[in-house]
């Protein structure tokens, strides 16, 4: 990690009084990683589970000091990576960390469902804005053509004669 700014943010006296906690979380997925990439390239999610853990500490139990945040803040990337590691092995989280919210493994009809709904309002929303730009543009050519026209038809016509001085 890097701990700077955070470090700069749990020094600052203002800035700590504007907030009552910290919140350290943690998600990780079991089966692979949920990337729409892989969503699209092999027809669905390879991740079984989605897994979310949130610990609320608060503000007011955090050291002041640089040397002991940056030591508190090293030792939760160490927990989160234990945390990680055992989701990794067990495909869940440490049996201290109990949730209190069930888990939430969606089944692979709900997400192309799901998946599907969005495109089709993407693609709707996209070519009525397509539509309406293509009209626009319309609109302003043919506004174009009359005004040149227009003005064209305004502009006398050279005459023979002028025409014949010149050559």
């Amino acid at each position: 990690p890097r701990p700077k700014g955070f470090i700069f943010f749990a020094q600052h006296k203002g800035l700590r009084a504007c907030l009552d906690s910290v919140h350290d979380i943690t998600v990780g997925s079991y089966g692979g990683d949920p990337k729409l990439t892989q969503f699209l390239g092999s027809g669905g999610f390879r991740t079984k589970a989605l897994h979310i853990y949130i610990k609320k500490q608060p503000i007011s139990s955090l050291p002041t000091e640089k040397e002991e945040l940056e030591k508190w803040i090293y030792a939760c990337f160490v927990e989160k990576d234990k945390r990680l590691a055992y989701l990794k092995q067990n495909g869940r989280y440490p049996p201290e960390d109990i949730p209190r919210i069930p888990s939430y493994a969606p089944n692979r009809l709900s997400l192309c469902a799901t998946f599907s709904v969005w495109a089709l309002l993407w693609i709707v929303v996209v070519s009525y804005l397509a539509h309406w730009l293509l009209h626009y543009l319309n609109v302003i050519l043919v506004v174009s053509m009359i005004c040149i026209s227009i003005q064209n038809a305004l502009e006398e016509p050279p005459s023979l004669e002028e025409g014949k001085k010149k050559e």
